[in-house]
């Protein structure tokens, strides 16, 4: 099983791409969950959500402790959390430092894109979550680009096709920039 928590502050979309990383997952036939961890709900306030995939079914439904893989999407949280991930694991942060730039002290590979740019560039506005999951299916190779367009559609089927559209290019956009050369990671 492989455990995921994204962690951002409140009125970035932590929540919403739970969701569509559950969803784009899920397209690709995981078994997953996606939690959000509420707390004190206000804009600018921590806030965290939790996806579990697998290839078969999840029977758990407690909170994510120890993730395998990290999603930062403020880089000002990531000295308050980076003691909670896994040897080895995964940390992915929307920032446009470079991964050496930060000294965690686990063996943990650390990946960085500046989804806000991303972000800003397809959509005209600073909404960075969905290029984050870009970046995810690029680097783990879990999910292809299809299935993450049609869980953006499913999420904001309610906006219109020019947000959808958009959303889809930034998405596009993450998922080219983190390509690895070789390997995925396992579930």
């Amino acid at each position: 099983m492989l455990e995921i928590k994204l962690l951002g502050r409140g009125g970035q979309g932590v929540v919403s791409l739970s969701f569509v990383l559950a969803s784009a997952l899920f397209n690709e036939g995981y078994h997953t969950q996606a939690f959000p961890m509420y707390g004190i709900e206000r804009s600018g306030s921590p806030a965290m959500a939790s996806v579990r995939v697998d290839k078969k079914p999840i029977i758990r439904y407690d909170q994510v402790y120890n993730p395998n893989v990290f999603i930062i999407l403020d880089v000002t949280l990531v000295k308050e959390y980076f003691e909670k991930l896994k040897s080895a694991g995964l940390v992915i942060i929307n920032t446009k430092n470079k991964p050496e730039d930060f000294k965690l002290p686990k063996a943990c590979v650390v990946r960085t894109i500046d989804a806000t740019k991303i972000a800003i560039d397809a959509t005209g506005k600073p909404f960075f979550n969905v290029p984050m999951a870009g970046a995810f299916a690029g680097l783990t190779k879990l999910c292809k680009p299809e299935s993450l367009y049609k869980a953006i559609e499913e999420a904001w089927s309610d906006k219109g096709a020019k947000v959808i559209e958009a959303n889809k290019k930034s998405a596009k956009v993450a998922y080219d920039k983190t390509l690895p050369e070789k390997g995925s990671l396992k579930i």
